[in-house]
């Protein structure tokens, strides 16, 4: 009996060295990629053509010091809705520090890559981010958060209440919705934490007044982001893989 005991205990492999992963024995701290763009909107087409399921999800390396990997990342979406979605091991997943990952529903939409090596976008087959009550949440692939809260759950007024926080769809133009370049920090969940994509020297859909964002030079007028589809750069207004678009004041 006292064999047979001995030879139970000698197959167990544990060591004490072996850490369950954690923020800190992986390098990593909550917050420090940090979900800065979410297109929600679908995208538009130059000639009215609409697609709402065209999103997107980006994602920055704002203060994790050294580069990171986000694949087998989980994106869990709660709401009305609720999916798990794990970020493929396709393509570069690494993002430098500073630098983003744009996660995007479909090779083929207006977020596509285009061949730009500064630009490299995952594909993320299935991904559908409804047009209100929703929140996101990732997680790493050691699985323990990294942000919370971006979400719709806050408004003003009960008849708002449960849409997006910012972003927009009218028939004529697609938003995405943008993070805030402030120095606050506010919670992704806070209304005065986003805004909606505006290009420099937008002109109206009536072609009568022009909106003016602040901080913008004298480039193309009304244009979107420079890694948005040329088919869809009139109609649909996001910045995937650059900073975002300047706040309206």
């Amino acid at each position: 009996m006292l064999a047979a005991s001995i030879l139970l205990f000698a197959n167990c492999t544990s060591s004490v060295t072996e850490l369950w992963p954690t923020a800190i024995n992986v390098d990593r701290k909550r917050g420090c990629a940090e979900i800065r763009e979410v297109n929600w909107a679908g995208s538009m087409k130059n000639d009215g053509t609409y697609d709402g399921d065209d999103d997107f999800i980006e994602i920055q390396n704002t203060d994790c010091n050294k580069p990171i990997d986000i694949a087998d990342w989980r994106i869990e979406l709660t709401g009305d809705v609720k999916r798990i979605y794990y970020v493929p091991k396709v393509g570069n997943t690494t993002i430098q520090p500073g630098k983003f990952a744009v996660i995007i529903a479909k090779s083929g939409g207006a977020f596509r890559d285009q061949g730009n090596a500064d630009y490299t976008p995952v594909v993320l087959e299935g991904l559908s981010i409804p047009e209100r009550n929703w929140s996101i949440t990732t997680r790493t692939a050691e699985n323990f958060l990294m942000e919370s809260g971006i979400n719709t759950t806050e408004a003003d007024d009960a008849q708002s209440r449960n849409f997006p926080l910012s972003g927009s769809v009218d028939g004529f133009t697609t938003r995405s919705m943008e993070r805030t370049e402030d120095q606050f920090e506010e919670e992704g969940g806070s209304v005065s934490t986003w805004h909606a994509s505006t290009p420099c020297n937008e002109t109206s859909p009536s072609q009568i007044t022009t909106l003016y964002g602040t901080g913008c030079g004298t480039g193309q007028i009304g244009i979107s982001g420079r890694y948005v589809h040329p088919d869809y750069s009139q109609r649909t207004f996001a910045t995937p893989g650059e900073k975002n678009t300047p706040d309206y004041k």
